[in-house]
């Protein structure tokens, strides 16, 4: 039997095969047919047996022949409407059973309904949804069978994570995924102060994103093994050179090796199979930087900063080079894919977003959510799988160089020298960029939604002060302050992010439990959709005629804790007998027979 996850109901009916169900009644008439014969042709005997009372003449002789009853129509009909929402899967099985009963009714009909509720088998897990809509700005609760449960933070991504936490702590929630719509802000945000450089903030419809680059850093593309030796320069006299080798990824290897000798240099090499970055979630978010601190242990996941910083570093290598890159969104294996692909995607999407926000071109970054496809089955639960990678769309080795602090990478003296952007053969340097300080940002002014806004860089929250972070965190502040401007503001990484008020997260509960569950929302928590479960089935049956045709059939479905189900179903077999006079061979050949008695006689 098919596991009935995902299927369709036409699905689950072609797999019960109803074909046979239809078949087995139909076998049902012939073998009644079959009977009504043999019946006849037993009453031969009397039919040629002398009887004393009429002078030794036969019922035969008589002119009085065995009748024959032939089914004139038999009309067989069966429908059956399935309404499912199964989350995992549930077992269909059919039984039938068809015989022939001689009846001296002319009519007879039974129906029989059954409505049911709750109704439940311990064979399967099941699991079944509601959903819940979120107002931005809503400071309000949710109570769950009576348990309450309420907004708390100062952002919006913080009061989303901490109520999605809180509710996955109940016993009836196993699952609790927020998913956010924005609108754009209207006006959108834009500098006010003409000094601030375009490189430094970066403005789109929904964030305010800070450039900041503690130190130099550059970006080598390895294309090819080189005929010969090649020299690769960070400054004047800083330099070394590097021999060709057996394949690219060996001189990319040993390109690095060479950079990383040399003082106050580090070196990193990412070949193209190789993610250039990877960044992890919490359980059933798709917001970044989130995971508990066991979780960063066990992924070796960047700071929020470091992040911040491959980030837009990434970000001018797509916008400066016109490099394509796939941003890849996973999910743990548990739960249904129903649930877990979607998530995968919106994951893959807040990366992609924290690339444009940072100046990237949309259309150069493809996202894709792969769920926990290459998750093996037993994997589980897996903060490893809990991620979104971001990997090249085309054939190239990357090596990042970074100096340390008091050292530099000079642009104009870097050797190979690729920074034109149509540079698209050989070896050498794509991408430099120099330290950026952020100190000229204080007290410039930009706008949001027309409101007026100064710029801070101002220690907070343990961010150090004139950091990308520490600016983008003191906006968050001076925003959520203003409550009649209507934007919510909340921090990630180096962004600070927008949205309207009176937009809305809608939080999607997934449940296993047995139980009833009862939900209700109050000041901007609204229950859109609750858990139901309803299951009605019909079975009806009707015969016709002088012989009937009794078929029983069962339809009995299996699923466990908690669906929702709608099952009709309509049968019916109606059948009109018809006598008919013995074909002239038979009569023929009984009268031969009852002769062969008279002659022996």
């Amino acid at each position: 039997m098919n596991d009935y996850d995902g299927m369709s109901p036409g699905q689950v009916l072609n797999d019960a095969s109803v074909a046979d169900f239809v078949k087995s009644l139909g076998l049902g008439i012939a073998e009644a047919q079959k009977a009504l014969d043999v019946n006849s042709v037993e009453q031969l005997d009397a039919f040629t047996r002398p009887i004393s009372g009429l002078n030794g003449k036969s019922l035969l002789e008589l002119g009085l022949q065995p009748a024959f009853y032939h089914f004139q129509h038999a009309d067989l009909s069966c429908s059956l409407q399935l309404s499912l929402k199964v989350q995992k899967s549930f077992g269909v099985d059919f039984g039938i059973e068809a015989k022939y009963q001689n009846s001296d009714k002319t009519k007879d009909f039974d129906e029989n309904t059954l409505t049911q509720t709750e109704s439940m088998s311990t064979e399967r897990t099941q699991t079944r949804s509601a959903e819940v809509s979120i107002k931005n700005n809503s400071r309000g609760a949710m109570q769950i069978n009576g348990q309450g449960y309420n907004l708390e933070g100062q952002s919006l991504d913080e009061r989303i994570k901490n109520f999605a936490a809180a509710v996955r702590g109940n016993q009836d929630i196993s699952r609790a995924i927020p998913v956010q719509n924005t609108t754009a802000i209207s006006p959108p945000p834009a500098k006010v102060s003409a000094d601030i450089p375009d490189d430094q903030v970066v403005f789109t419809p929904n964030s305010v994103a800070f450039i900041a680059n503690r130190s130099d850093q550059g970006l080598i593309v390895i294309r090819e093994n080189p005929s010969s030796a090649e020299l690769y320069r960070l400054k004047n006299n800083v330099e070394v050179s590097v021999e060709p080798d057996t394949t690219i990824k060996d001189y990319a290897t040993n390109v690095t090796s060479a950079l990383n000798a040399i003082d106050h240099y580090n070196a990193e090499l990412f070949p193209e199979e190789q993610p250039l970055g990877e960044f992890y979630f919490g359980v059933d978010l798709h917001i970044p930087y989130s995971n508990t601190a066991a979780d960063k242990q066990r992924t070796n996941e960047m700071s929020s900063d470091d992040s911040a910083g491959r980030i837009w570093f990434l970000a001018d290598l797509i916008k400066n080079r016109g490099i394509k890159v796939n941003v890849i969104g996973h999910a743990s294996r548990t739960g249904s894919d129903e649930h877990n692909q979607p998530l995968s995607l919106r994951r893959a999407e807040s990366i992609k977003s924290l690339l444009v926000s940072s100046g990237a071109p949309s259309n150069l970054i493809r996202v894709e959510g792969k769920s926990f496809a290459d998750a093996p089955p037993a994997d589980g639960e897996n903060p490893l799988r809990r991620k979104v990678e971001i990997r090249l769309d085309e054939s190239m080795q990357l090596i990042f160089v970074k100096a340390e602090n008091g050292h530099s990478i000079n642009r104009s003296q870097v050797r190979p020298n690729k920074l034109d952007s149509s540079a698209t053969t050989g070896n050498g340097f794509a991408l430099v960029v120099g330290s950026v300080n952020l100190n000229n940002l204080n007290d410039k002014h930009i706008s949001i939604k027309g409101t007026q806004f100064t710029l801070s860089g101002t220690a907070h929250d343990g961010l150090d002060a004139n950091s990308a972070e520490a600016f983008a965190a003191n906006l968050v502040k001076d925003v959520n302050a203003m409550s009649a401007l209507s934007v919510e503001a909340t921090r990630r990484g180096h962004i600070t992010y927008l949205s309207n008020a009176s937009d809305e997260v809608n939080l999607i509960l997934v449940s296993e439990s047995s139980r009833e569950i009862t939900l209700n929302g109050s000041s901007g928590v609204t229950v859109k959709t609750n858990f139901t479960r309803t299951q009605t089935q019909t079975t009806r049956k009707e015969r016709e005629g002088n012989s009937t045709v009794a078929v029983g059939a069962s339809l009995n479905v299996r699923y466990s804790r908690q669906f929702e189900m709608e099952i009709t179903g309509n049968s019916s077999i109606s059948a009109r007998l018809v006598s008919v006079p013995p074909p002239t061979e038979f009569v023929e050949s009984m009268q031969a027979i009852l002769n062969d008695k008279k002659g022996g006689a």
